[in-house]
């Protein structure tokens, strides 16, 4: 099952995923506002450079905690997959 609509690969962008330089090439080529993207990892560092730009993050520490934040967002249905229209994946 593909969930997000396209995937981002830090050294196709030559840049590391803590610069912050990063997540601006990708909102530019996905031509989104920042807000309309998730970025899932589970490096702190990475996590705070996509938030600094805009980029809803969350750092990732478990399946359940991951569960439960996609709760709090309304991106999960309980049933193993996403529901509604989540953000495209950064």
């Amino acid at each position: 099952m593909n969930v997000f609509q396209r995937t981002f690969f830090s050294y196709e962008l030559g840049r590391l995923k803590h610069d912050p330089k990063a997540f601006l090439k990708v909102l530019d080529e996905l031509a989104l506002p920042p807000q309309q993207c998730l970025f899932i990892d589970d490096d702190p560092k990475n996590v705070q450079a996509a938030r600094s730009v805009g980029i809803w993050g969350i750092h990732f520490l478990s399946a359940r905690q991951l569960i439960a934040e996609l709760n709090k967002l309304g991106y999960w249905s309980g049933q193993g997959c996403l529901s509604g229209d989540p953000p495209r994946s950064v």
